[in-house]
């Protein structure tokens, strides 16, 4: 999947143990008497709060908003009709994954084709972690225990460490997040609300921030709904409110993964020697049934290249709609048919500076020896971050010229997909040549200084 899994299932045990101390802990904490304390404790850092938007409004700073990729939001679920109390963290949660065929119902969607519409299933309602109020907490770590993040599960969390340390930001005033319900497509009537959602806190991000642009940062599949925002956007509402959109691992041209994820299921980055403990039958029927796969489908510009190999006939993706048939995946079908509609992204109209990683082996061909799709299949591999291959994280260069899109590029040579947004050096990068620099006055075709 867009980002990998591999260590979140390998912290169980852990975090099973600190579960069970934060119920004690948690426990004795209610059991004092002396709650006064914490309501002033609450007041005082309510106060403290204000005092670091008032200084970051000071401090000239181009605030940031991140907009985390495929499995990057964190989910919450509870019965229909619920109060607030009643909201219990699914994605990610190691202790409600130990019961698995639980876990991956509750993260199915139903997917209606004859309405194109999809819908979580009875009797449970999902949001987004944070998603209110748009701050860091869904998107720094996947898992949380008591508010502490999990060992193994951290995303966005040594970037914000990094500017908040090297660049004076603060987490939650001049660093916010946009996060999203990610089995869903990014273009779709019932995402409506995420764009007029996102339009607005970009608005009150830089109005809080003295009238400062603000910098986008977007991560794999995230990029698909901020060149999709900026694009509907007037060119004078970016003007004013968008000073750069970094687009890190932006998979545009799609992964063949999400192909392997409606033929046979994908293992979300949990392998061991090749061997997966997720059961990627379960997996499958679950992954054909979200609009991500559809959205992220590799497009057109893979031309003539072999997307899945099998001993009567090769396809490519001119062969998606009739592999989807052949296998009995009618949802996925219908899915591609709706979410494909459109093959290209229109020019953002603000500066971009393109990350993608490069010289790791990535799935470009999926090889089924046998002709047998429920078997996990051989891998023909082609250059990219060990998800996104090169031909589509570097999409990107096909805005160039727009005179509204200065683009610049920069490989970072050894970053896997996940990797890229915690590498410190790509953290001091943005920091220091888009956050203190000035954009670009005019489209400009240069690689980017090292």
């Amino acid at each position: 999947m867009l980002l990998t899994l591999g260590t979140l299932y390998a912290v169980a045990a852990v975090a099973c143990l600190l579960l069970a101390f934060a119920v004690s802990f948690a426990a004795a904490k209610s059991a004092d008497p002396q709650s006064s304390l914490a309501a002033a404790s609450t007041a005082a850092a309510a106060a403290a709060h204000q005092q670091r938007v008032v200084a970051a409004a000071d401090a000239g700073r181009n605030p940031v908003v991140l907009v985390p990729g495929l499995i990057g939001s964190s989910l919450e679920s509870a019965p229909l009709s619920s109060t607030d109390a009643e909201w219990d963290r699914l994605w990610f949660s190691v202790t409600r994954a130990v019961n698995m065929d639980k876990f991956f119902d509750d993260m199915s969607l139903v997917y209606d084709a004859a309405t194109d519409t999809y819908a979580n299933i009875t009797g449970l309602a999902i949001r987004t972690i944070d998603g209110t109020d748009y701050n860091t907490g869904g998107v720094d770590f996947l898992d949380k225990v008591l508010g502490v993040g999990v060992v193994g599960t951290d995303y966005f969390n040594n970037m914000i460490k990094y500017l908040e340390k090297k660049g004076g930001y603060t987490r939650d005033v001049d660093i916010k997040a946009l996060p999203f319900d990610w089995r869903m497509p990014g273009i779709h009537p019932q995402m409506a609300p995420f764009y007029e959602q996102a339009q607005a806190v970009i608005e009150q991000l830089s109005e809080a921030n003295g009238g400062n642009k603000v910098v986008i940062v977007a991560h794999s599949y995230g990029n698909h709904l901020t060149s999709k925002l900026l694009a509907m956007l007037p060119q004078d509402w970016k003007d004013k409110y968008v000073k750069a959109y970094v687009a890190i691992a932006a998979p545009l041209a799609g992964s063949v993964e999400t192909v392997e994820a409606c033929l046979s299921g994908q293992d979300m980055g949990m392998e061991l020697f090749g061997w997966t403990p997720l059961p990627l039958h379960k997996l499958r029927a679950v992954q054909r049934n979200y609009g991500s796969m559809g959205a992220m489908a590799p497009t057109h510009l893979w031309g003539d290249f072999t997307l899945v190999s099998t001993p009567w006939k090769n396809y490519t993706y001119k062969g998606i709609l009739e592999l989807y048939d052949e296998v009995g995946a009618t949802n996925s079908s219908a899915i591609y048919k709706h979410t494909r509609m459109f093959e290209d992204y229109d020019a953002p109209g603000v500066w971009v500076p393109c990350l993608y990683g490069t010289e790791v082996k990535t799935r470009g061909t999926l090889v089924y020896p046998n002709g047998n799709w429920d078997d996990k299949p051989d891998y023909v591999f082609v250059d990219g971050d060990g998800t996104v291959p090169t031909l589509s994280s570097t999409y990107c260069e096909r805005w160039m010229g727009d005179p509204n899109t200065p683009v610049t590029m920069k490989a970072w040579p050894g970053d896997s997909h996940v990797g890229l947004v915690k590498d410190e050096n790509l953290a001091a990068w943005v920091l220091t040549n888009v956050l203190q620099a000035a954009a670009p006055a005019k489209p400009t075709t240069a690689a980017a200084a090292a």
